[in-house]
């Protein structure tokens, strides 16, 4: 079985970041199960009956974001992503905490989503084969920061 890496204070610092992400987009960041999902939150209506508007994926780089060119994501997330905008009819959004601000770009969902070449590549510090597989990259530079970051 694989190691788990995610500590306790990543889970609260990613829901804190979503939550404040969500409240600026008038939605609540809803936690998914890991176990059963593989993107991290269902974003929602605040009202009573919480209608899903949108699914996102929380990632935190301790760089800046002008430190690559380029982000990268795994494809297993990317095709999480596609799954659950079609199955849905809702986008998927990346959101990127870098040092410098807060990123986001549509990863799914849109007739016309950007992405750039399919490669290998991952975390080779750890000595786990499996942080290395095939991963999407999105150009930095098409990301939208949010305002206030």
């Amino acid at each position: 079985m694989r190691p788990h890496y995610e500590t306790g204070e990543d889970l609260l610092n990613e829901t804190c970041c979503m939550s404040v992400v969500a409240s600026r987009w008038g939605f609540v960041a809803h936690k998914l199960s890991a176990k059963t999902y593989r993107l991290d939150f269902a974003l929602h209506t605040p009202d009573k009956r919480r209608v899903v508007m949108a699914f996102a994926e929380y990632k935190r780089r301790h760089v800046r974001s002008d430190k690559y060119p380029n982000y990268r994501l795994s494809l297993l997330k990317v095709q999480a992503a596609d799954s659950a905008s079609v199955a849905s009819g809702k986008p998927t959004v990346l959101v990127v905490e870098f040092d410098d601000g807060v990123w986001f770009a549509r990863i799914a969902g849109l007739d016309r989503v950007m992405r750039g070449e399919t490669i290998i590549s991952g975390r080779t510090d750890r000595g786990d084969p499996a942080d290395e597989e095939p991963m999407v990259e999105f150009a930095v530079a098409d990301m939208t920061r949010l305002a206030g970051t």
